[in-house]
């Protein structure tokens, strides 16, 4: 049975408050393992509320299955923000912080997963920091390679920049500097950028760093990712994209795939940056054990409207 399969799961039931009058409380229903349970644990159920803090601490020892995939060569199709039921069989991760505010939401913050896509966003934030440490500029081709690699998730541009970078040592290197603890770089034969090993917690790391004010990166790198995610096609815009209120500008990355050693069930994983109303939102959700692509991006979704209506309820 592979591995993946052999991972507990819980179900979490999260009663969140929406900030607005008269709206009822919005539930939030995910099956995800639970940080402080060993593989040698009983399965157990638990009802816990997403809280909002200025900080949650890590806990938890992260599990890293060796696994093959087959991720997905053409883009995924464009769909309306989801209504279907979260699925009870997926295992669920969110991060987010309020960079206004400092307010933060983390559940399952440090269960890995693999990236899928999502870790395209990290590719190009290590060639730029590489770049502005030798004092080289992206050449007309990189730029180009970085555009498909970003706003149409592009997985032959993403494996000429990954080659450039150094692939495994380079990405490494780089995430040290990004202060990303608990990421691994892939070491697939295909594709092997898509098979890194995260946290929810490393990718609300890497949002602050192309994001926030000082780090690693300049501001001229910061803009030029932030640009290209910005300007993802529209049938790539899902995921955390459904929590932004209405004129909000939303800056996104999904990814997808289906998993081999997972009996082929899907990873759906969705990271990006909301600004609206005074506020900018940083937020990564992730999943793995999904029935079905369409399936995981209903919890991801679910999931990430949660979270949002949480911090915002204050």
């Amino acid at each position: 049975m592979p591995a993946m399969t052999q991972r507990r799961h819980r179900i979490l039931v999260c009663a969140l408050a929406v900030a607005a009058i008269g709206v009822a409380s919005a539930i939030v229903i995910f099956h995800a393992k639970a940080s402080e349970i060993t593989p040698t644990a009983n399965p157990s159920v638990a009802v816990p509320t997403l809280v909002a803090s200025p900080s949650v601490p890590s806990s938890g020892s992260p599990h890293s299955p060796a696994t093959t995939s087959a991720l997905a060569s053409t883009p995924a199709p464009h769909r309306p923000p989801s209504t279907a039921a979260v699925p009870v069989d997926g295992h669920l991760a969110v991060a987010m912080v309020d960079a206004t505010t400092g307010r933060q939401l983390i559940q399952n913050g440090d269960e890995r997963f693999h990236t899928a896509s999502i870790v395209k966003v990290d590719i190009l934030a290590c060639l730029l920091w590489q770049y502005q440490r030798s004092g080289k500029t992206l050449t007309t081709t990189q730029m180009s390679q970085a555009t498909k690699m970003i706003e149409v998730s592009d997985n032959s541009a993403a494996d000429a920049l990954f080659a450039l970078i150094g692939k495994q040592s380079g990405l490494a290197e780089a995430n040290v500097a990004f202060g990303l603890t608990h990421t691994t770089p892939g070491t697939t034969t295909v594709h092997p950028w898509g098979q890194t090993l995260t946290t929810a917690r490393d990718q609300l790391r890497l949002l602050e760093v192309i994001s926030e004010s000082g780090g690693p990166l300049t501001a001229a790198s910061k803009a030029y990712i932030l640009g290209l995610m910005k300007g993802v096609t529209s049938s790539q815009r899902w995921g955390i994209t459904t929590a932004a209120a209405p004129n909000a500008t939303v800056y996104v990355k999904d990814g997808w795939l289906a998993e081999q050693s997972d009996n082929w069930r899907w990873i759906v994983n969705s990271i990006g940056r909301i600004v609206e109303g005074g506020h900018e939102y940083l937020i990564a959700t992730l999943s793995d054990h999904d029935r079905s692509e369409d399936a995981g991006i209903a919890a991801i979704e679910h999931v990430a409207r949660a979270a949002v209506a949480t911090i915002r309820s204050g």
